[in-house]
């Protein structure tokens, strides 16, 4: 009997949980978090070149530039 306590003892401070798996798996596999972080960089900088060209075109029109 003791040794089926010390094997059930072994088997559960050997067993892993499903937490540690799955953090695991995002630090070997990152590229699933660099994508969402791609695209609101992409879009991040269209935004800032929409307002650099809507304030050049403005400039323009108003004849304060170029």
């Amino acid at each position: 009997m003791e040794k089926n306590a010390e094997q059930n003892k072994t088997k559960e401070e050997e067993a892993v949980s499903e937490r540690e798996i799955w953090l695991t798996i995002r630090y070997l596999d990152p590229g699933t978090e660099r994508n969402a972080s791609d695209v609101a960089v992409i879009v991040t900088v269209i935004a800032i070149v929409s307002i650099v060209c809507a304030v050049c075109v403005l400039l323009r029109l108003r004849g304060l530039w170029g």
